[in-house]
């Protein structure tokens, strides 16, 4: 599978999609206001698809030892609102069940502000409960910048940094001169009791010609192929090692992500080639290949270039995550986790792309089970807000917000959720802090047109999330014996089980064992009393 991915232009925000069966869009970006420090949306889809004590720094960490068993529930903000502080809109979030957020921190932002500016936003969201955040580092000032003159300033989030070939580290101190290893080094002394996993630009292997990616399986991918980074892969190489230098100086627990990346020829071509800058080989002072400088393999994934229902789209999902696998697997190259920090269905179907309510709740809850099951730390939804107000809007990026249109209200409490925030805010009411059971998954005795997956729950339940194969409309039913060959040996008590909607309707039906569960099109989670 060779994978693709577009972009769509929103206000206020700053970001791009990959898909699965299409080409990228060679269209421009959006503006970043530079004080939205969380702006992440896709462009417009015109083409088919030593620990330092520098910087200020929280007392009360909340940061562990590791990624963990825990399935993070994150969201792209965004700005729609640009009424609402990120706090304000924070509570929206928590309110559709998030527990996490991926933040974007740019030089552009930090500079203009202060590299402290985001502190007090990070303590309040840690009292919403929202914790391990993942952020982003890009965009650098112009002056730090390789953009031409005539470049407008949000475009330099698409601008490689300058003067990166300098020494990170001079004799064991930051090198002020490379502008990124500066920044870096800073980001991460202010903000490491917050966060822990830092993804190194956003997207560098967006193309606007899909096919130049068949060739990254052998052939380096160049600067004039990654317009958003405009650099090699041999400076991408080396933006994740003195990336690597600079977050271990500010914090030895500090990990380097890629940046969310689309394509597994490019996590090759990352995995084949040094930061020499003539040709990607090995010498004395270029000696380790691009594996050697990132921890965590982030990457992004949009299920509307699949399709088909929600399954497939699902199918699709896992089957893009294998494909990185199997390339990291390939050049036997272990990582500290997995992140997607991208990904969203939207809720009305644009052009000839998937979408309506049912699909979008669907791949909402089966992609979130699934790829906890899978292995992945978690998911950040894009987005919180739809970003038409009128039903008209021409792309599907439009209508995947967990709430309707934020765009033109004063008052949080006049947002109005969708069904996706509903059931997304069911998964962490049920299983947020719980953990995969893999021994009683495989335990499962279930109907071939059902899929499970079995948890124990924060408060140390067993839990069962189950679902049916579904048609094109989002229809499916089947019956599933609940006794000793349908559940974990162990348990023999009573079941609640909850629908999708459960966080809006508080209902739990009581269901004894042995007995027959009757599924219907939506995900249902059993959770033992």
């Amino acid at each position: 599978m060779k994978l693709i991915w577009i972009q769509l232009m929103l206000l206020l925000l700053f970001t791009c999609g990959c898909s699965d069966d299409t080409a990228q869009t060679d269209d421009g970006g959006t503006q970043d206001t530079g004080n939205d420090t969380d702006s992440n949306t896709p462009g417009t889809d015109s083409f088919i698809n030593t620990d330092s004590d520098s910087g200020a720094n929280d007392d009360d960490s909340d940061i562990t030892g590791d990624l963990g068993p825990t399935f993070r529930y994150g969201i792209n903000g965004g700005h729609r609102n640009a009424g609402w502080s990120d706090p304000v809109q924070a509570q929206l979030e928590v309110l559709a069940g998030c527990n996490s957020q991926r933040i974007s921190l740019p030089e552009r932002h930090l500079d203009q502000w202060g590299y402290d500016i985001e502190l007090a936003d990070m303590s309040a969201y840690a009292e919403l409960g929202m914790t391990d955040q993942v952020a982003f580092l890009t965009s650098p000032i112009r002056s730090h910048s390789t953009a031409p003159d005539a470049v407008a300033d949000w475009e330099l989030a698409y601008y490689m940094p300058a003067n990166l070939y300098e020494p990170a580290i001079i004799n064991g101190e930051i090198n002020p001169n490379n502008y990124w290893a500066k920044y870096v080094y800073d980001t991460v002394a202010t903000y490491k009791s917050r966060i822990r996993v830092w993804e190194i630009w956003n997207e560098p292997d967006y193309t606007p010609t899909w096919a130049d990616t068949l060739t990254w399986w052998e052939e380096a991918p160049t600067a004039a192929q990654l317009p958003r980074f405009n650099g090699s892969i041999y400076a991408y190489i080396r933006m994740l090692r003195v990336s690597k230098e600079a977050a271990t100086l500010a914090d030895p627990n500090a990990l380097i992500a890629t940046g969310g990346i689309g394509y597994a020829s490019f996590l090759g071509a990352i995995l084949r080639y040094t930061d020499n800058p003539s040709d990607g080989s090995v010498s004395d002072a270029f000696p380790a290949t691009g594996g050697a400088y990132f921890d965590v393999l982030s990457f992004h994934h949009y299920p509307i270039y699949t399709s088909g229902n929600s399954d497939a789209a699902v199918a699709g999902y896992l089957s893009h995550f294998n494909e990185l696998k199997d390339t990291l697997a390939e050049a036997g190259k272990a990582v500290a986790g997995y992140e997607n920090t991208e990904s969203g269905a939207p809720t009305h179907a644009v052009g000839s792309y998937p979408g309506n309510d049912a699909y979008a709740v669907n791949y909402l809850m089966k992609v979130m089970i699934s790829a906890h099951a899978a292995g992945i730390h978690g998911i950040d939804w894009f987005t919180l807000s739809d970003s038409d107000l009128n039903g008209g809007g021409d792309s599907s990026y439009d209508y995947m917000g967990l709430y309707e249109d934020v765009v033109n209200l004063d008052d949080i409490n006049a947002a109005q959720i969708k069904n996706t925030g509903v059931a997304y805010k069911t998964l962490d009411i049920l299983l947020g802090g719980a953990s995969y059971d893999i021994a009683a998954t495989n335990a499962l005795s279930l109907p071939a047109n059902v899929t499970g997956h079995a948890f124990v729950t924060a408060a140390g339940q067993t839990a069962l999330a189950l679902w049916t194969t579904v048609d094109a409309a989002e229809k499916g039913s089947a019956a599933v014996p609940i006794n000793s060959a349908a559940v974990p040996a162990n348990v023999t008590v009573a079941w609640n089980v909850h629908h999708w909607n459960h966080s809006a309707t508080g209902i739990a039906d009581i269901l004894d064992a042995p007995a027959e569960l009757t599924l219907d099109g939506y995900v249902t989670i059993l959770v033992a009393r």
